[in-house]
């Protein structure tokens, strides 16, 4: 990840959410900036650190994403995914479908992209936050939704509910069904069709491979800028993580997992 330099890095922005930006080196990129989608007008920059953490875990997985750059004009700062010609989201399930059956390797990535979901609770994955080239290769995008959230207590000075309850450990226990079903695809029913059910065994040796660690964990928060993730926010987030990591690691080994995963969302997507 790079840093431009301040108050040089983005030469064009369109005012919406996402802003298409190119940068003084003339590359492009489709960027977010810290405005709060939840929150319209105020300013979140825990929404980019979830985008960090998560690209540098996916990154160690090997998931196929974009370039990305933490980008800066004057005070203001966009984490951007570089735009590439012919790359572009997918148009429909059907066309997630034939990928997968053209690329074999679209199938890895598609059970990787769903299983670090679930481990770093991302609850938006949606056909528009998977793109595809001129190859048939699938590449990931999106994970603003992803960990802490917004990262306010559930109670807060605002009138809306806050995401942090998610990692309360004391929850745990009885929310495991509850978060396989919250961050598991919730409106692709074919990604959930292609990936739990495959064979077993393929979906639990790329489970094993992600890197789900403490180490991974604190190199993904030193990529995050200073200030955007407050005491005792990266501590809390970890305590959970390894308790949630174990708890995914206790349901892998049983080859009945994979019917619960199917009834799980079944229940909820019914495909």
């Amino acid at each position: 990840m790079e840093i431009t330099r301040p108050d040089k890095g983005v030469k064009q922005v369109r005012k919406y959410r996402v802003w298409k930006v190119k940068t003084e080196y003339e590359t492009i990129f489709y960027a977010k900036g810290g405005y709060c989608p939840k929150r319209q007008g105020t300013k979140n920059y825990i929404w980019l650190a979830n985008e960090i953490v998560y690209w540098k875990f996916a990154s160690f997985a090997g998931l196929r994403m974009p370039n990305v750059a933490l980008l800066r004009k004057r005070k203001d700062f966009f984490f951007g995914s570089e735009f590439c010609d012919g790359r572009a989201k997918l148009e429909n399930e059907n066309a997630l479908q034939a990928s997968v059956d053209r690329v074999p390797d679209n199938n890895t990535q598609l059970t990787r992209a769903l299983l670090l979901d679930i481990a770093l609770l991302n609850s938006d994955r949606v056909l528009s936050a998977i793109l595809k080239d001129r190859n048939n290769l699938l590449w990931f995008i999106d994970y603003d939704k992803s960990l802490w959230g917004d990262g306010m207590e559930r109670e807060n000075e605002t009138e809306k509910p806050g995401d942090l309850d998610r990692i309360n450990v004391k929850n745990l226990p009885e929310k495991v069904d509850a978060f396989l079903g919250d961050y598991a695809p919730r409106e692709a029913k074919s990604m959930n069709k292609i990936v739990w059910t495959q064979e077993w065994t393929t979906i639990f040796e790329e489970f094993r491979k992600l890197p789900l660690d403490e180490a991974t964990f604190h190199i993904a928060c030193s990529e995050v800028p200073e200030g955007w993730l407050p005491n005792p926010l990266p501590k809390k987030m970890l305590c959970f993580l390894k308790k949630w990591w174990s708890e995914l690691e206790g349901l892998f080994v049983q080859d009945c997992f994979q019917q619960k995963m199917q009834d799980i969302l079944t229940k909820r997507c019914k495909y």
